[in-house]
């Protein structure tokens, strides 16, 4: 194995070892998906020595700026326009601070007020939460989708995959609008379809994982405040 497969499974160990150490000290709701996400691309790139079969390539810097500048773009214009039809995301974020035992993602703001909240907020996404799920839709399974499909219907497909667990969320706890909002706005166009795009571009996750930590840090400092 080189370098790059070395630093995968190490990000990998170190991220299930924090999901643990979370699970032990702060009691949070089963992140039983952020597991999956996070352990079938490990065994993947443990059996196959290669990081570039799961997203984990490396990008040109200026190839890198530019298609997540693109994307950043595009998905906060969508996001703004969504959340004055219908603040979607708000109620996701007021759903998971009211319960104190919230996902791993957000059961800090409930924890810490201010700046130390929202730092932790984009560590455990940036490098647990959202980077598992960019690394299993846009890495993972792009990546072996576009192996024996075209691009446009290997996005479409992760897409599709992408939404189904938000699903759930928009059957149980949202109205209707919200939930076509929160299925077809958030997880099939931001992040499924313009994500699969960044990542066919790039052949990376790289893109994703910047722009959806990056939106979920702003939308949680705009909703919950300085």
């Amino acid at each position: 194995m080189k370098r790059r497969e070395y630093v995968f499974i190490t990000w990998i160990l170190l991220a299930l070892f924090t999901l643990i150490i979370i699970i032990k000290t702060q009691k949070p709701d089963n992140p039983f998906l952020t597991f999956i996400w996070l352990l079938i691309p490990l065994f993947i790139v443990m059996k196959n020595k290669n990081a570039n079969l799961v997203g984990f390539s490396k990008v040109p810097i200026k190839k890198l700026l530019a298609v997540t500048g693109i994307y950043l773009s595009i998905s906060l214009t969508a996001i703004i326009i969504f959340e004055i039809i219908t603040p979607t995301y708000k109620m996701l974020i007021e759903l998971a601070i009211d319960n104190n035992q919230s996902d791993i993602t957000f059961l800090w703001l409930n924890k810490y007020k201010g700046i130390t909240g929202y730092i932790l907020v984009f560590i455990i996404s940036f490098f647990i939460t959202i980077f598992g799920e960019e690394l299993f839709f846009r890495g993972l399974l792009l990546q072996a989708f576009k192996r024996n499909f075209s691009d446009k219907f290997s996005i479409l497909m992760q897409s599709v995959l992408f939404s189904l667990p938000h699903i759930i969320i928009a059957i149980f706890f949202m109205t209707p609008f919200h939930g076509l909002i929160l299925i077809l706005g958030y997880g099939i166009f931001i992040y499924g379809v313009m994500g699969g795009w960044a990542a066919n571009k790039t052949n990376s996750f790289w893109p994703g994982l910047i722009t959806a930590s990056i939106n979920n840090l702003l939308l949680v400092i705009y909703y919950v405040g300085v």
